[in-house]
């Protein structure tokens, strides 16, 4: 998916995972509630969008049902993408019982858990991943229409404040696959956002993800902001870092 939904989803990925889970603003034009619009279209909005946007802030609370417990999640995030090849991001997680601290420094990632008092320093190939997708700045249209693939349709909501930024809100729905039947109202399969807020410049303010899984059952709202503000995002200290 693209980087601001991988990064989001990752993130909250390890929230359910340690909680014993597993697992479009100002002017919209003659746009009318309930009106919709392509996959062509959504990835014309945000791909070149997101590839302009050098900084920002994300928020996200992810809420679940799972094994009879309701764990929650609370993220506060940084991104530096003003250098595509060297990608930045620090983020605090916290939930029931834990707090994770991560820095993200191009495919380094340093990890430090409740409890610890050094950083636990890992890369890509030994977390196996694959990195950065270049096409989402090489071709960010045809990155994001490729993303959106499994989308069967996007519909208008309204125009939305969230906070002090004017949205467009879009509804999405998913195609139904051979191995899963289509989805119900306010869910996506392969973790696309089943709602998304996207201001006057494309840029992706606020997504809603359903959760659903035979473990784990919830949502994972993401409300982004800050846009190109100033921001400093290092690696630790050699010496605060596990040998």
């Amino acid at each position: 998916m693209g980087k601001h939904l991988k990064i989001t989803a990752v993130i909250a990925s390890i929230v359910l995972l340690l909680s014993g889970c597993g697992s479009v603003g100002g002017s919209t034009g003659k746009a009318t509630s309930g009106s919709t619009l392509s996959v062509g279209d959504l990835a014309n909005k945000i791909g070149p969008a997101m590839k302009a946007t050098k900084t920002y802030t994300t928020q996200m609370t992810t809420e679940a049902a799972v094994s009879g417990t309701s764990p929650t999640g609370t993220i506060d995030m940084v991104v530096d993408q003003s250098d595509p090849s060297n990608l930045k991001a620090k983020a605090s997680m916290e939930s029931t019982g834990f707090k994770v601290d991560l820095i993200l420094i191009g495919k380094t990632t340093y990890l430090k858990i409740t409890g610890d008092t050094q950083w636990t320093k890992t890369t890509d190939d030994e977390l196996g991943t694959s990195g950065l997708d270049t096409a989402e700045y090489t071709d960010p249209v045809g990155y994001y229409t490729k993303v959106f693939a499994n989308i069967e349709s996007i519909t208008y909501q309204g125009a939305e404040k969230i906070g002090d930024q004017d949205t467009s809100h879009y509804t999405i729905k998913s195609k139904a696959t051979s191995a899963s039947p289509a989805p119900t109202a306010g869910s996506t399969e392969d973790g696309l956002p089943s709602d998304i807020w996207i201001d006057s410049k494309g840029r992706m303010v606020k997504t809603v993800t359903a959760i659903d899984s035979t473990t784990a059952k919830g949502t994972t709202t993401s409300v982004s902001k800050d846009w190109d503000q100033p921001v400093t995002i290092t690696a630790p200290d050699p010496s605060q870092v596990k040998a």
